[in-house]
């Protein structure tokens, strides 16, 4: 099989006045560009150097040498530990092998469709907190109206516009943290603590004003917070980014032990086609994070009722349970269904990224 790229390494003469004035290649600009878009892992073996055909030996040998060189450039470590990540996992590999190398037109399609699915996701998202955060249970074609009139609704692209803002600042509190590259309890928690403390305020403001717009725009929502508003939500969303980080490799697990099954026959290929199906996973993951999901944004819509009336997470499950029994923990579960299938369709291994659209 020919290498993905013939890649030889480019030595710079710091003493040559022209290494400056150098163009760069439509492959670097190229490489560029999806660096910006998020698609910089096409370029896998570039990164370790080594040939598309490269044993799992040669590519571990590579990633340790570079890793000894680089070993106090955080950045250098994270895009190498992400890219032995990958090749080394059998069922990782083969989907990344699938990917076709980008162009110009490539880069702008994928940024296209990425912005789309993100858009629609945000609505489901929004759709499925409205459905576990109210007191009414919704049938599934209620939650599906519900989804279309929110779509429509003048305020979901000036709400999604504010969305992008707290997710870039959410990176730039976050990617620090990820550099380190340490996949440490005490990291995953540092992590999510980081997460939450971002984006809870905004996610409670969101919630509010699904529920009543004439709230006014998201200054004035926060004006109506108190210390204990804040620290509700803020826990609620850990526990919420701890769950999403405790299902991740549950899901990554199930979908490799599958992929084993990729060249087998009878059941276990049946086996295969069931569990390696994006639809099969985004329902595990929805049947396993709908009770949580429901049970933490009705936690968060307390801090809006006076403190004598106010309930605890052990009381709300006994009420949704007295109310509809399992299907009342289950509120939200068709946006949510739709959402999480667009997410896994997509390739996405950033589960987290679900729930907070």
């Amino acid at each position: 099989m020919e290498p993905f790229i013939n890649h030889e390494p480019t030595i710079i003469d710091n003493n040559n006045a022209d290494a400056d004035d150098q163009v760069p290649s439509p492959r670097d600009l190229v490489k560029k560009l999806a660096t910006l878009f998020g698609r910089s892992n096409l370029y896998l073996y570039d990164i370790l150097e080594v040939k598309r055909n490269a044993s799992k030996d040669e590519i571990i040998n590579s990633y340790q040498a570079k890793a000894m060189l680089n070993h106090d450039k955080p950045a250098v470590l994270k895009q190498l530990n992400s890219a032995v990540n990958v090749l080394t996992n059998d069922r990782r590999r083969y989907e990344y092998d699938q990917e076709k190398p980008l162009t110009m037109s490539r880069v702008f399609q994928s940024t296209v469709i990425n912005f789309s699915a993100r858009l629609v996701q945000f609505s489901l998202h929004n759709a499925a907190v409205f459905c576990q955060s109210t007191a009414a249970l919704l049938s599934p074609q209620a939650q599906f109206n519900l989804w279309r009139q929110l779509w429509s609704d003048r305020h979901m692209f000036h709400n999604y516009s504010k969305n992008i803002v707290v997710s870039i600042i959410k990176s730039m509190f976050t990617d620090q943290a990820k550099m380190q590259a340490s996949t440490g309890v005490l990291e995953v928690i540092k992590r999510c603590a980081i997460t939450a403390l971002v984006i809870a305020p905004f996610n409670l403001a969101m919630t509010a004003r699904l529920h009543d717009y004439s709230l006014g725009g998201f200054g004035q929502v926060f004006k109506l917070f108190n210390a204990r508003a804040l620290w509700t939500s803020f826990a609620a969303q850990f526990l919420m980014e701890m769950t999403t980080n405790a299902l991740r490799p549950v899901v990554e697990a199930v979908k490799d032990h599958a992929f084993t099954y990729k060249e087998s026959k009878g059941i276990k290929k049946l086996f295969y086609y069931l569990l390696y199906n994006p639809i099969t996973t985004s329902l595990l993951y929805v049947m396993a994070m709908a009770p949580v999901a429901t049970l933490l944004h009705q936690s968060e819509m307390q801090a809006f009722i006076p403190l004598a009336q106010r309930l605890n997470i052990v009381q709300l499950a006994k009420n949704n349970w007295q109310q509809g029994g399992i299907n009342a923990f289950y509120r939200g579960i068709v946006p949510m269904s739709i959402s999480a299938l667009i997410q896994f369709r997509n390739n996405n291994v950033q589960i987290g990224s679900i729930t907070d659209a």
